[in-house]
């Protein structure tokens, strides 16, 4: 069964947000997501202010869009992996049985 998605899981923090696009960076470094050559412009457009955090005015919409999606889809594989087994408790040792005698 699927699951279903009822709203898009946005950031509540700059951190997350920002972490998002981290994630983002890796991914494409790792050519983890493939067919972003027509958003190239977007991610290039990126800025990093100089303690090193994105500026927030230099991402558009569609770059936005593609890290939250890329988190919301993260979230939906998870949700569709099956659960996973729960331990069992270890059976009782079985009785050694009597060896038989062997014959010639």
């Amino acid at each position: 069964m699927i699951p279903r998605m009822h709203e898009m899981d946005t950031p509540q923090t700059r951190g997350e947000f920002e972490h998002r696009f981290h994630k983002l960076k890796a991914m494409l470094a790792q050519n983890k997501i493939h067919g972003l050559a027509m958003m190239a412009d977007s991610f290039l457009n990126l800025r990093l202010l100089p303690n090193k955090r994105l500026d927030l005015l230099s991402i558009d919409e569609s770059a936005r869009l593609q890290a939250n999606m890329m988190s919301q889809m993260e979230r939906f594989k998870e949700l569709m992996l099956p659960p996973e087994p729960q331990p069992t408790e270890p059976a009782e040792p079985a009785e050694p049985q009597p060896s038989k005698p062997r014959t010639s």
